[in-house]
């Protein structure tokens, strides 16, 4: 007798006697075979039969699944189903303590589904939350999407160009504001400053400390390596002001300028966007995934767009107006596990299949 065999998801077509195995990258689970029976236990929306008997042919039960399969995938409420979930870290998905929550990490093991971090942040920052989450080794999207990475490999890289990293830096010492420059895995700052410190807590990284100037001088010298991910300018917010607006007339036409916080401002290539890059991502990863079956979550303006461009939008609470306008759900304050919530109402209990926004 068989004793598993693989089971549709929602994500590829059915094939005939697919035997498989359990993993995120999979699009089918298994089902075990007991007692000339077997138990459909991952099709909670599917109209189809929870117990099938086993008949003496093991080829006919496999055809039979396949067309009820077949049958499923032509009911409009699974043409809805989630595919994928993709959420912001920062002000998103992160407790009180900038960390994932018990109830987050309990939630994203109890869903069978891919589980992509985007984020501003560089990769370091974010393998640990992977850890945490129990996805190390998923594709992460950095830098708001300038890099896209699964494991070692890269999966598409956008920089800012040499000339640009110079005019920028000089700007932001112009204007006595601190500077980071990142670029993959590593972080140059000029000083170990309160505005360092505050990062190193955040994210849980160490920068390289050295003068600008050195700075500069390695990136012009291994500008075959590409130029940086992210600038970011930290500081007073009426100097930042006055920096935004600067950098706003010099360097508008090569750089996406962010304002993240009064006091912050993160300079990203041009063209790029958490949106594309999920996109990117598809195209390389998930090819069979579509946009409008993702569930996205976020806070901020750099959010925005990727909200508003997948078919489950969802923003937290403490989110800005603009976002909250873009989404399609709303879901409660990071610091109350805001995207454990809609996950576990959505998902686990089978909402997801819903038109209906949340109030």
């Amino acid at each position: 007798m068989i004793s598993h065999l693989a089971v549709w998801t929602g994500f590829e077509p059915a094939t005939f006697a697919v035997t498989g195995r359990h993993s995120n990258q999979l699009n089918y689970q298994t089902v075990f075979l007991k007692e000339r029976r077997y138990h459909i236990s991952a099709l909670a929306d599917a109209n189809i039969p929870t117990i099938f008997k086993l008949p003496s042919s093991n080829d006919i039960i496999l055809k039979k699944l396949c067309r009820q399969i077949d049958a499923m995938k032509q009911n409009p409420e699974n043409q809805r189903m989630i595919q994928l979930i993709a959420t912001d870290i920062d002000g998103t998905l992160l407790d009180h303590q900038r960390y994932i929550s018990d109830t987050t990490a309990r939630v994203f093991n109890q869903i069978a589904l891919p589980k992509i971090l985007i984020s501003a942040r560089m990769p370091q920052a974010m393998y640990y939350l992977q850890e945490a989450l129990g996805i190390l080794g998923a594709p992460i999207i950095c830098y708001n999407g300038a890099l896209v990475l699964h494991e070692q490999e890269v999966l598409h890289t956008e920089s800012i160009a040499y000339p640009a990293i110079l005019q920028i830096a000089q700007l932001g010492r112009e204007h006595g504001l601190h500077v980071s420059i990142y670029r993959h895995q590593e972080w140059f700052v000029e000083q170990m400053d309160e505005w360092t410190a505050r990062e190193v807590h955040n994210t849980r990284t160490q920068p390289s400390k050295q003068p600008l100037a050195t700075t500069l001088a390695y990136f012009e010298s291994t500008m075959d390596q590409g130029g940086a991910h992210k600038i970011m300018f930290m500081g007073d917010k009426d100097k930042m002001d006055s920096a935004f607006a600067k950098a706003e007339q010099l360097v508008a036409s090569q750089v996406h300028l962010y304002r993240s916080k009064d006091t912050y401002t993160e300079i990203s290539p041009k063209g790029i966007s958490k949106k594309s890059a999920l996109e990117l991502l598809l195209q390389k990863r998930y090819t069979d995934v579509a946009m409008s079956r993702i569930a996205a979550f976020g806070d901020n303006y750099n959010d925005t767009e990727m909200l508003a461009g997948v078919g489950h939008g969802v923003a937290v609470e403490n989110g800005r107006e603009e976002v909250k306008s873009a989404a399609r759900y709303m879901t409660t304050h990071h610091k109350e596990d805001g995207v454990a919530v809609w996950l576990e109402e959505h998902i686990i209990n089978k909402k997801s299949g819903s038109n209906e926004p949340l109030s």
